[in-house]
């Protein structure tokens, strides 16, 4: 009796064991397939971050959340980028942050941001050259039924890497409304009312509008939120995707790029981003108008290093989302050293007490 007992449990580890191998592996193939069409979002704006997923090739159209972008009309979008000696990929943050501020990446125009859905569509410019083996990801035929895998990919702040995996197991499907918001601000909250995949994937913040995967690579949700202390996390449903799709009037291009008339509808979607407007030539001032005006500011800090400052604040924001206080501290420094009469290290001051005190 005992022998047979044993024999069972035995049996029931080898079961086990091969399920888990099986389902690495499955894990490994779908990272692979599904980090050729995942980005990293920074709004420079907030000083926020998120992730996204490449849904369209043809029109560049990005995929993510609302509360990623809010109310921002550009956001950076990178891809993830590969060290050309080794051939293998950059996963550090810093690495990438570095990256930024030396003007890697694409800037992406905000076509629309919806709160009820918490989905939103950016584009990047058409004519953009994107990296080689970029992908967009297929969006899947039908949502995923309870208990099926389900893989994600995005860039959670409390990690030092980006483009990181999760793996999970869909738990429901069914409608949610609930108040999403930092908490901090009021004003920031909003009211989603859709459709949700509820999992047991311990996502974190900065995942949110990353892609949501089945075993097959296809996309069947968008990361929504996730419960601190609790291994459960919501997706916005492949239903609500579609929806916002058909009601915005867009349809993604084929894959074999054959249907033309399809393309040709979007064709307001295809221009590319318009160029900020060249500043006009003013006419030279009267003496008497000379005399109106008032006198210039002393050593006013040129256009140039006015945009550039801004940069750099705006990642010194992004720093101090994800906790790295000594890093943000050492880069203000740098910018008031650097651009010292811009509007920015104004800012830069300001923030820089708040971390001192």
């Amino acid at each position: 009796m005992k022998f047979r007992f044993s024999l069972l449990v035995l049996a029931a580890l080898i079961t086990l064991s091969f399920s888990t191998g099986k389902a690495q592996a499955q894990g490994d193939k779908i990272y692979e397939k599904g980090i050729k069409s995942t980005v990293w979002i920074v709004v420079s704006k907030k000083g926020t971050m998120g992730s996204g997923s490449l849904i369209d090739y043809k029109q560049r159209l990005v995929l993510t959340n609302y509360h990623v972008v809010t109310d921002a009309a550009t956001v950076s979008v990178m891809f993830p980028i590969y060290d050309p000696a080794t051939k293998e990929m950059l996963k550090l943050r810093e690495d990438y942050f570095e990256k930024l501020r030396q003007n890697y990446g694409y800037v992406g125009k905000v076509l629309f941001a919806e709160k009820k859905r918490d989905l939103a569509l950016i584009q990047l410019s058409p004519n953009a050259k994107l990296p080689a083996g970029t992908e967009a990801v297929e969006l899947a035929d039908k949502s995923p039924n309870p208990g099926e895998r389900v893989h994600s990919i995005g860039s959670p702040g409390a990690s030092k890497s980006l483009f990181v995996y999760t793996p999970g197991n869909c738990r429901q499907v069914y409608n949610v409304r609930s108040l999403v918001g930092s908490g901090a601000d009021p004003s920031d909250n909003f009211e989603v009312n859709c459709r949700m995949i509820e999992t047991d994937s311990q996502v974190n913040q900065g995942d949110s509008g990353g892609p949501l995967f089945n075993d097959k690579g296809q996309q069947i949700g968008v990361t929504e939120s996730f419960s601190s202390g609790r291994a459960m996390s919501h997706f916005v449903d492949l239903a609500e995707i579609k929806d916002l799709l058909k009601e915005h009037k867009i349809k993604l291009t084929p894959k074999n790029d054959s249907d033309k008339k399809d393309l040709a509808k979007n064709e307001s979607l295809l221009k590319p981003l318009k160029e900020e407007p060249k500043p006009t030539e003013e006419k030279p001032a009267t003496p008497q108008e000379t005399e109106k005006k008032d006198p210039p500011k002393k050593n006013p800090a040129s256009e140039k290093d006015e945009k550039a400052a801004k940069q750099q604040l705006g990642f010194i924001k992004s720093m101090l989302a994800v906790g790295q206080k000594d890093k943000a501290r050492d880069r203000i420094n740098k910018l008031l050293k650097d651009y010292p009469d811009t509007e920015a290290a104004k800012d830069a001051k300001d923030i820089l007490k708040t971390i001192d005190q």
